[in-house]
């Protein structure tokens, strides 16, 4: 993989909380044009790598870099800045204000607002709300949304930071069906546009057929990595993922 095409580069990360190997020596790069899936047990270090990505998490050891440049030394701020957005398990909305505040307000607080307009700002938010189907919850409370409405408020309000890559954790947890079929076929449409992915995920078959390539992680190790098709049926995964 050149330098050109890469996207992200982790170098042997190592991470503890205590007597706990979170992660342990996981090396994982990532080219452009990827849609990379991360899977594993629970407890494989799935979120906390995503976490580390992010710098929520002080590495041990080790070193990520985006685009060519080390992010994990950067304050949280910075990395969004660089290109990387984030959504969480449970869904992080400002549950007292209207979907569209919680909209603004990554506009407000990157580069958009010193180079657009509070109006320009507000109709970027409400075109991807309207991406997204969610433009008729616009002045709705986000409190009062469904777990699946909040995820796609979320997503859509990562997208307001115009990500190169975001990471998606558990985004299909708890939505509706139809909810997830919409998320699916805007994730499709976003990679297209040039937009790269890391989902996490425990639903395998929508995780095999939304993913162009799919990593492993088992007590904090990678233990797999490559084709999804392929991964699937490597003996270590059947044995520490899916327990057969």
């Amino acid at each position: 993989m050149t330098a050109a095409s890469t996207l992200l580069d982790i170098h042997d990360v190592s991470l503890a909380f205590g007597g706990i190997q979170a992660l342990d020596d996981v090396s994982l790069s990532m080219a452009t044009g990827e849609l990379l899936g991360l899977i594993g047990p629970n407890g494989s270090g799935k979120t906390t790598l995503l976490n580390a990505i992010g710098n929520l998490y002080t590495l041990d050891r080790g070193r990520i870099d985006f685009l060519g440049q080390r992010i994990d030394r950067l304050p949280l701020h910075d990395i969004a800045l660089q290109g990387i957005a984030r959504t969480f398990q449970v869904a992080r909305v400002f549950r007292r204000m209207t979907v569209l505040e919680n909209m603004l307000v990554p506009g407000y607080t990157a580069n958009e607002a010193a180079q657009h307009t509070p109006g320009e700002l507000g109709q970027r938010a409400r075109d991807l709300l309207r991406f997204l189907d969610i433009d008729q919850l616009t002045h709705e409370q986000a409190g009062n949304l469904s777990g699946g409405q909040q995820k796609l408020l979320e997503f859509a309000r990562a997208l307001m930071l115009r990500p190169r890559l975001i990471l998606l954790d558990e985004p299909f947890a708890g939505v509706h069906p139809l909810l997830k079929e919409r998320m699916l076929e805007r994730i499709g449409e976003l990679h297209g546009q040039g937009i790269d992915f890391i989902v996490v995920s425990h639903d395998l078959p929508t995780i095999l057929r939304l993913s162009s390539r799919l990593a492993v992680l088992a007590n904090g190790r990678k233990i797999a990595d490559g084709p999804p098709e392929e991964v699937r049926h490597q003996e270590a995964v059947i044995e520490a993922y899916l327990g057969v």
